[in-house]
């Protein structure tokens, strides 16, 4: 093949990854591979490539894996393929992120691992298997060099190998290796958002200024521009040596002190006077890669207009807090943001789950229908705001949002769980069941759809299959507090009073904000008889939601059952008031038959007969024939003291 053909393959072949046409990429990835001598990788490398992006993760995992098998032993000399390192690098990340996709975690530890042990071994003098960056096999000449420099810009990052090995961490549940891989991924390069997102779906407290300053979108420049320099090949000053040496991968123990010792980075090198002057606060910066200088514009010419780095660090600040359920702190920061950031889906969605998460439904849908006007097509948060819906009880609004996801996005969890909460709120529970299945089909890993799975099953009177489903959704995802709440309100109906204080308790840890969560661990105290914590929790979830008239109501029940009559009294007064906040609470028969027990106790029988006829008005079956026994009963009584 000649070097010109050779050439002008390798560019279409970036221009298919390009434009996204990745079977053609896969077919171009193919001839070269096959035109290519064996003993050089660079067309299976780029065939591997092309493949996981072609979503054939087995395909891409066979050819890796004899790629490898091929090369032997990296400290030992192979001469029968030019496999240098940061070939095997490519190799390895390439072959983890396909064991990955095809749940073979413990594998893809295995080949990621293998590089950090790499960065402390050197290759032995003569040989040539790791050696430098520059190929120094017997095949060479100007097609190799064609080859390795289209080679170089699929190679990972250190941050990107950091941030995939805490990913294989974190699907093993190895949370404390986990969290420092992402810290390191996140320290090497602050714009790598999904690192960000991995840590606070963990748990972990996003502290903004560890990662999101312009010293280290200064630093991160810098390391560019070395790569760059040492991809052209051109050593700085004292670097001669450097480049026969094994890539430096080794252990951040220098700048980025805040890394942990397993963590990758480039080893610092001595850098010429103007590349030290790589500073945001310049206003002649400078930055070269290879031959070519860029300058960055002054702050007031620029056409940048809002400093990126710090909006991601308000959002960092936001969803972190998020993550630790400090809903109504999460929408204070976002309002730190500019107003063209507040217009956008993924600042709408996240409002809106805050307001999800405390319960405020009127408020999440508000935000929800405001995201979908921002970004209609957009199906983050979708399943939230379906459940939202449900809990409103908006049949007409819900039907329209499944059929809308159903139409533009089938193959999403979003949309079958959107067509389950339908169902659900229809009670064809069965049905419902079956599309929550649905969505576990697409996505095993949706937490969310175990928990609405458990949650039908639960209506269906089948707990040991809804206590199955929820501990699926905790396989998947610890922290979800939903399904830890799942577990507890079946043990609280079977009156396994114990185990549903453990698993509320476990809720409350994630989520302390939640009314709900707050409410029902009250009601298991009351069961045990723990009253004074009970009354403690029913009070701390009315201050959160002074407006839900159950919260009162449980507090009321509670203080009329330890004879407190007046202090209950004071409790429901508001609920039954047609000017008080709770007016629309005064329709209730349950707070008039209440009422009526608590005036009846403090001996005003009047009062009480009057509130029992209020009950009586709005009460039908059961209710009604308990209120009239009452109102009977006390009647009797106060005959029994007159004939006295």
């Amino acid at each position: 093949m000649s070097a010109s053909t050779l050439a002008a393959a390798l560019a279409a072949f970036d221009a298919s990854i390009a434009a996204g046409f990745y079977a053609n990429a896969v077919f171009i990835a193919e001839r070269i591979s096959t035109a290519l001598p064996p003993n050089l990788p660079h067309g299976r490398l780029l065939l591997a490539h092309a493949l996981l992006l072609h979503r054939d993760a087995l395909r891409t995992r066979t050819i890796l894996a004899g790629l490898i098998v091929a090369t032997g032993d990296v400290s030992q000399n192979s001469s029968s393929l030019c496999l240098v390192h940061k070939q095997i690098r490519m190799a390895r990340f390439l072959l983890a992120r396909a064991c990955i996709d095809l749940g073979k975690f413990n594998e893809a530890e295995d080949s990621l691992s293998k590089l950090f042990s790499m960065a402390h071994n050197t290759a032995p003098s003569g040989t040539n298997s790791v050696s430098g960056d520059s190929d120094t096999c017997s095949c060479s000449g100007q097609e190799t060099e064609i080859l390795n420099r289209a080679l170089e810009k699929y190679h990972p990052d250190d941050s990107s190998v950091n941030y995939l090995m805490g990913i294989i961490y974190r699907k093993t549940s190895t949370t404390a290796l986990a969290q420092s891989f992402l810290e390191a991924a996140l320290s090497i390069n602050p714009f790598l958002w999904i690192a960000c997102e991995a840590l606070c779906d963990m748990g972990v407290k996003i502290v903004p200024g560890q990662f999101f300053t312009d010293s280290s979108v200064t630093l991160y420049l810098t390391d560019i521009a070395t790569t760059s320099n040492h991809r052209e090949g051109k050593p700085h000053d004292g670097e001669t040596s450097n480049l026969k040496e094994v890539e430096s991968i080794t252990v951040a123990t220098t700048k980025r002190s805040r890394q942990p010792q397993s963590a990758l980075i480039r080893q610092p090198v001595k850098r010429e006077s103007k590349r030290t002057k790589l500073s945001l606060g310049l206003s002649q910066q400078v930055s070269e890669f290879g031959n070519e200088l860029v300058p960055v514009p002054n702050q007031k010419d620029s056409v940048v207009q809002i400093d990126i780095i710090k909006t991601i660090s308000i959002m960092a600040r936001a969803y972190s807090s998020f993550k630790s359920f400090n809903c109504s702190e999460t929408i204070e920061i976002l309002n730190l943001l500019d107003l063209s950031e507040q217009e956008t889906g993924w600042t709408a969605i996240l409002i809106a789950q805050s307001y999800f998460e405390m319960a405020e439904y009127e408020k999440a849908e508000e935000w929800f229908l405001k995201a979908r006007t921002l970004e209609p097509h957009c199906v983050l948060g979708m399943d939230l705001f379906s459940s939202t819906l449900w809990h409103l009880r908006k049949e007409y609004t819900l039907s329209h949002l499944a059929h809308e996801l159903v139409e533009f996005h089938r193959m999403t969890p979003q949309a079958w769980c959107a067509i389950g909460n339908c169902f659900s709120l229809k009670k064809e529970h069965d049905v419902a069941l079956k599309c929550f299945t649905r969505a576990l089909q697409i996505d095993g890993d949706c937490s969310y759809a175990y928990t609405l799975c458990g949650h039908e099953c639960i209506s269906m009177e089948d707990n040991e299959k809804a206590l199955q489903y929820f501990r699926m959704a905790l396989r998947c995802n610890k922290r979800h507090y939903n399904a830890w709440f799942g577990m507890g309100y079946v043990y609280l109906s079977q009156e396994k009073y114990d185990l549903a204080e453990f698993h509320f308790k476990r809720a409350l840890e994630i989520n302390n904000s939640n009314p709900v969560l707050i409410l029902y661990m009250g009601v298991t105290y009351e069961k045990k008889n723990e009253h004074s914590k009970a009354l403690s929790l029913y009070r701390r979830a009315i201050h959160i939601r002074p407006d839900i008239p159950l919260y009162p109501f449980r507090l009321a029940s509670l203080l009329q059952a330890q004879t407190d009559y007046q202090s209950a009294l004071t409790v429901l007064q508001p609920l039954v008031s047609d000017r008080g906040a709770f007016g629309a609470g005064g329709t209730e028969s349950s707070v008039h038959f209440l009422m009526g027990k608590c005036l009846n106790g403090i001996g005003d029988t009047h009062g009480a007969i009057r509130a029992f006829t209020s009950a009586q008005d709005y009460a039908t079956g059961r209710v009604a024939s308990a209120i009239k026994e009452e109102i009977e009963k006390m009647v009797s009584e106060e005959d029994e003291e007159v004939r006295f």
